[in-house]
């Protein structure tokens, strides 16, 4: 299927080319609400990782780029499901150049979006929202969704430093996270950061462990492999280690675009736990945002549900920036109610289908 029809006297909605790749990434680096999520290095890591069809669509007046919506597609034996974006809550949604024909461009890339959701006979599609966008109505009216799942985005505003990052961290923390850096401190914990394929498989399995414990689902160690081959180590990715006693007992994965810090992959022995080495970590890496010139820690996604995680994160000081899923059903999904949720994550793997509460939309 195509899009490509004339929708208004100025937008035109397009299939994205390579040819476009820095007029893209030049949009995302401009929008405030862009983020690594939306950026040309992510899509192309989703998209080889996952194997399955990239369907960008962008808004152009005349041969201007002004509009962009990540969009992939996932083949199934059930029917096919569109999200923007897939993969453990990737953000995705629309992204526009400027003020000027904001709303215009919005309507009609959430219409490009619905129009590939018919086209590829979808039998659901999700859009996931940015955590910086104020501007829920744009979704609601666009997309018309069935179900809206709400999650809350915890993000990190750096303080302004009139000492050391530091002191402006200690006194921005609440005093739970202060003691737990005081205690890891006192407890011998030493932190050091890498980039070495070795530690990146530590991480691995580390992850698996913790992932085991919790009854949750791994990221592969493909994944890890093939993220940390496309983005610049050093500089895009770090490890962050947390040593005690002479083994690693913390580690975790942060990515680094434009003005923020991801905290994407944290993972702890859970024998450790009590001597806080996660808190220094965290400590440890902030600072050094913060001397980078870093301004913003995104914690990611929390559940309604996660009242221990939210109050974990709300002690670094962390803002509450929600965000949603705007999911839209196309045909009947009784097929996919009766499936178990293993059978639903096995066929749309990485892929949101729907909001599967006691298997009911």
């Amino acid at each position: 299927m195509s899009i490509g029809t004339q929708r208004s006297k100025k937008i035109v909605i397009t299939r994205f080319t390579p040819s476009e790749e820095s007029a893209w990434e030049q949009l995302v680096q401009d929008s405030p609400l862009g983020m690594l999520y939306h950026s040309i290095k992510w899509l192309r890591i989703l998209a080889d990782f996952t194997g399955v069809i990239p369907l960008h669509l962008v808004a152009k007046d005349h041969d201007r780029l002004v509009g962009i919506l990540p969009v992939f597609l996932k083949k199934g034996k059930w029917g096919n499901v569109l999200n923007s974006s897939p993969f453990y809550g990737s953000h995705g949604g629309v992204l526009v150049h400027s003020e000027e024909y904001k709303a215009e461009i919005q309507q009609q890339l959430l219409a490009g979006f619905t129009e590939l959701a018919h086209g590829y006979g979808c039998i659901t599609s999700t859009v996931i929202s940015s955590p910086f966008d104020t501007g829920p109505d744009a979704y609601k009216y666009g997309l018309n969704p069935q179900k809206i799942d709400q999650r809350i985005g915890q993000i990190v505003h750096f303080p302004l430093s009139h000492g050391t990052p530091e002191e402006a961290l200690m006194q921005s923390f609440e005093s739970r996270g202060r003691n737990s850096v005081r205690k890891a401190i006192k407890s011998g914990v030493s932190v050091s950061s890498s980039t070495t394929p070795e530690h990146v498989r530590d991480l691995y399995q580390l992850h698996v462990s913790n992932m085991n414990d919790l009854g949750g689902l791994a990221k592969p160690l493909t994944f890890f492999e093939h993220l940390t081959r496309v983005l610049e180590p050093g500089t895009e990715w770090k490890l962050w280690r947390a040593e005690c006693e002479g083994q690693t007992i913390a580690m975790m994965l942060l990515l680094y675009y434009k003005d923020m810090i991801e905290y994407y992959t944290p993972v702890v022995q859970r024998e450790y736990r009590s001597q806080q080495p996660l808190s220094l970590l965290l400590f440890h890496a902030m600072a050094e945002g913060m001397k980078r010139g870093y301004r913003f820690w995104n914690f990611g996604g929390t559940w309604l549900s996660q009242k221990g995680v939210y109050r974990f994160k709300k002690q670094w000081n962390a803002e509450d920036h929600p965000y949603y899923y705007y999911v839209n059903t196309y045909d009947d999904i009784e097929p996919l109610t009766r499936l178990t949720k293993e059978e639903l994550l096995q066929e749309y793997q990485w892929f949101y289908v729907f909001p599967y509460y006691a298997n009911k939309l």
